[in-house]
């Protein structure tokens, strides 16, 4: 019995030490610059993709024909259009360019639009916590709204734990949007080229970057989604006293009870959100090359506007938030009815789960959850794009790119 909870306990540890060190090394690392490669002519007569990168980051989709006469040496490696950089580069890297701004910036952007969206859904998510515990099993969203109303200090009730919530996950979604800042950087300089191989491993990659980039973040992310969703359920009045009492009696490592539970659930919940934002973006970049390639005199236009950006993102999250649900129920239970699972581990609670109320009691809570994600991922991923555009447009940003 004793064997199989230290091994448990050891892993949030192991998993600290490695997303801290691996946050110092991204902290301290330089800021990389917008330095694509070329890529080599096919043919002598061809079209040709480009890209251009404006001064705030857009990127810009356009197909030109490159006649016998053209050769790759007389199309120089970047060219000024109307003030903006044109250089030859994947489809799928100009979605995911290395980006310049400084990685702090980029983390402050990410915990900024992740607070923004947390505060606008968080009585969407404390209904879908109630309706995943036991207390709240067969409870429908009407009944679950009402019972958090009357019996949770009215409007009040919706917004237990939020404070706790947008402190932790304004830390957790810095450190996410940072780590995965950096490590697409990397992906797009290591695999950015025409050749399909290297677009396929690109894009592959996204999905393990993002992947890290929540391994990163949980260490801080596990301790604030347990004292949010201990508050939501109404066990404890005040965060001092939720604090004082897991500490008294579980230690520190009270705090990050439920911890496989979360990294279960969030690992794949994560490579889907933003490896499945990037992707879907990159599907509607290749839908309007083709129809570029149709009109050779189409004026250039941004690869994607705000409804396209927004239309993505609440895609994924809807998406991703279903198919993660039975692993989102699991790790609730873990959390709030810590007294009938705490000490049984994911594999344990979800079986337990299953016999005593079935499959349905999986996916308890689905429609809220989705409910929560869709706004919610509409919301924060095309504004965290949308701050970036913004930072790269800041004055001292452009001096500093004119002075590389």
């Amino acid at each position: 019995m004793m064997m199989p909870m230290r091994k448990r306990r050891m892993t949030p540890s192991v998993m600290m030490l490695l997303s801290v060190v691996l946050l110092v090394v991204l902290l301290l690392a330089p800021p990389t610059s917008h330095a694509f490669t070329p890529s080599p002519a096919r043919s002598s007569s061809m079209k040709k993709t480009v890209v251009v990168v404006s001064a705030d980051s857009t990127s810009f989709a356009r197909t030109i024909p490159t006649s016998s006469s053209t050769t790759e040496r007389s199309l120089p490696e970047a060219v000024i259009v109307d003030g903006s950089t044109i250089s030859t580069i994947s489809t799928s890297a100009a979605l995911t360019p290395p980006s310049s701004i400084p990685l702090y910036q980029l983390a402050l952007a990410g915990a900024m639009a992740t607070v923004i969206g947390d505060a606008a859904m968080h009585p969407i998510d404390c209904i879908k916590t109630l309706q995943q515990s036991d207390e709240g099993m067969s409870l429908t969203f009407i009944q679950a709204s009402q019972l958090l109303y009357n019996q949770y200090d009215g409007i009040g009730g919706f917004y237990r734990g939020l404070t706790t919530y947008l402190v932790t996950d304004a830390g957790a979604g810095a450190i996410k949007f940072g780590v995965y800042e950096a490590l697409k950087a990397w992906s797009t300089r290591t695999f950015a080229s025409q050749d399909e191989q290297h677009q396929f491993l690109q894009s592959a990659s996204l999905y393990i970057c993002a992947g890290i980039a929540f391994a990163a973040s949980s260490t801080i992310l596990v301790p604030g989604e347990l004292l949010k969703q201990q508050l939501q359920m109404g066990h404890y009045g005040t965060l001092g006293e939720a604090v004082h009492h897991i500490y008294a009696t579980s230690g520190l490592s009270g705090f990050l009870n439920g911890y496989q539970g979360v990294c279960v659930r969030d690992i794949p919940y994560t490579m889907m959100e933003l490896g499945l934002y990037d992707w879907i973006k990159t599907t509607i970049l290749a839908s309007q090359q083709e129809e570029n390639n149709e009109d050779e005199s189409e004026e250039l236009r941004s690869t994607l506007d705000t409804s396209q950006e927004i239309m993505a993102a609440a895609l994924t999250g809807g998406l991703a938030g279903f198919l993660t649900t039975p692993l989102d129920t699991i790790k609730t239970k873990l959390m709030v009815d810590s007294v009938l699972y705490g000490n049984d581990g994911f594999a344990a609670c979800f079986a337990t789960t299953l016999h005593d109320h079935g499959w349905a009691a999986l996916f308890a809570g689905a429609a809220a959850r989705v409910a929560w994600l869709v706004p919610f991922s509409a919301i924060y991923l095309p504004l965290f794009d949308a701050m970036k555009r913004q930072l790269a447009a800041t004055p001292l940003f452009q001096q500093q790119q004119q002075g590389q």
